[in-house]
C-alpha cells in the first residue's frame, strides 16, 4: 500500500524543508521521511542536499525520500 499525505495532513511543506537544517538530527529524519510522504517533486534538491548530513540516518532517509520521488532512479535526482 502507498501513502500518499493529504495537503490536510502534511501541513506547512516549507516547515519541513527548513527543518532539514535543523541541529535535532532526529528532526532532520522526520523532515525527510514526511518530505518523501508528501512526494512534492519540489523537495528533490533540499533532499539531494540532505544526502550530505553529517548523520547517517538522515542520509538514508534522504535516500528513502528521493527515491520515493523519482522511483528507482536517484540518478534523475542527481543529474537535475
Amino acid at each position: 500500500t502507498v501513502l500518499k499525505v493529504s495537503w490536510e495532513e502534511k501541513g506547512d511543506f516549507e516547515r519541513f524543508i527548513k527543518s532539514l537544517e535543523d541541529k535535532d538530527p532526529d528532526l532532520r529524519k522526520i523532515a525527510t521521511w514526511t518530505l518523501g510522504e508528501i512526494g512534492d517533486p519540489g523537495a528533490a534538491e533540499p533532499l539531494t542536499k540532505a544526502l550530505k548530513d553529517e548523520e547517517p540516518s538522515v542520509q538514508t532517509q534522504a535516500e528513502e525520500a528521493l527515491t520515493k520521488l523519482n522511483g528507482d532512479d536517484l540518478e534523475t535526482t542527481w543529474k537535475k
